[in-house]
């Protein structure tokens, strides 16, 4: 009896029904952050709206990789200071601005974002871009630097947007184009070259002497390019000195500067000095460029211009 009562309460246990395993909740998605785009401040003597267009390509790229909001581009004549207070009143969680200055057949750029929450830069690149390519690429870094700021590129997010990150689809070779034939970035007109007609030379020569340089190869580059310059528009001989008292001699100096402009890159200065044979000087001028050929034609241009007789 004993026993079976013991079967009997061991019976009427009860266990406690397994606690099920919880299901965790799916973190939501962060909204898009809304961005805006002012034109790249252009500097130098490339056209001003190759800033407008490369904002343009900029937004186009970002468009087609998505997770991002964008607003149309600001007007190009919006001030800088006005650029916190106008991206505020669009309700835009970011703007993009920066400044492009031509290199050679390069541009080099500068990207900053910067947050209307707090009106900081959240995020500032500079490069050099040479082909759409390169354009395209650093389009793509400033929509990963702007999604990853924004708390959006969590590790299974950010996979799956960098997979999407692909250029927008270009025509055949396109990619490998240069940036500037593309966007007009260095569409320069070229300078008239300042020249007498043939026959019209005037009867004074035009010696050219020694020209100061940092090293013995840019003095030489540049002693000839001054030499070909003033041939356009005089006769022309090389000498250290004046073989009479009739005619001038060119001389003059050569160095290189850093801009003050964002981004900062090398300008050629070079200083031109015309003195009579009979003595006394006659002209002198300081023309700077991006390379010692364009700084050197400046200066004589300016020369001919003033004394197209050369005295």
């Amino acid at each position: 009896m004993a026993i079976c009562c013991i079967f009997v309460l061991l019976g009427a246990v009860k266990h406690p029904p397994p606690t099920p395993t919880p299901t965790p909740s799916p973190v939501p998605t962060p909204p898009m952050p809304v961005v805006m785009f002012y034109p790249f401040t252009v500097n130098g003597e490339a056209d001003k709206n190759a800033g407008l267009k490369l904002a343009t390509l900029y937004m186009a790229q970002i468009q087609h990789d998505g997770g991002i909001t964008l607003l149309p581009v600001a007007p190009m004549d919006t001030p800088r200071t006005n650029y916190l207070v106008n991206a505020q009143k669009l309700n835009a969680d970011y703007y993009v601005s920066g400044y492009l200055t031509p290199l050679g057949e390069q541009v080099a750029i500068v990207e900053q974002i910067v947050s209307t929450q707090t009106g900081s830069i959240v995020w500032s690149n500079t490069a050099q871009v040479l082909t759409y390519a390169d354009a395209l690429s650093e389009a793509q870094s400033v929509r990963i630097a702007v999604l990853r700021h924004a708390g959006r590129l969590e590790a299974q997010y950010q996979a799956q947007q960098e997979a999407r990150a692909t250029p927008t689809p270009a025509a055949a070779n396109e990619t490998e184009t240069s940036i500037g034939s593309i966007l007009g970035i260095f569409k320069r007109h070229p300078k008239q070259q300042v020249a007498l007609a043939p026959g019209q030379k005037p009867a004074a020569p035009v010696v050219v002497g020694d020209v100061g340089a940092p090293n013995a190869a840019d003095a030489g580059t540049a002693a000839s390019v001054l030499e070909h310059a003033m041939d356009r528009a005089y006769n022309v001989t090389r000498a250290k000195t004046c073989a009479g008292s009739t005619g001038t001699i060119a001389t003059g100096s050569l160095h290189s500067e850093q801009t003050k402009s964002l981004p900062s890159y090398t300008r050629q200065v070079f200083t031109l000095n015309i003195v009579r044979c009979s003595g006394g000087q006659l002209f002198s001028t300081t023309a700077s460029a991006s390379s010692i050929d364009d700084a050197i034609n400046e200066a004589v241009n300016r020369y001919i211009t003033a004394h197209p007789k050369n005295a």
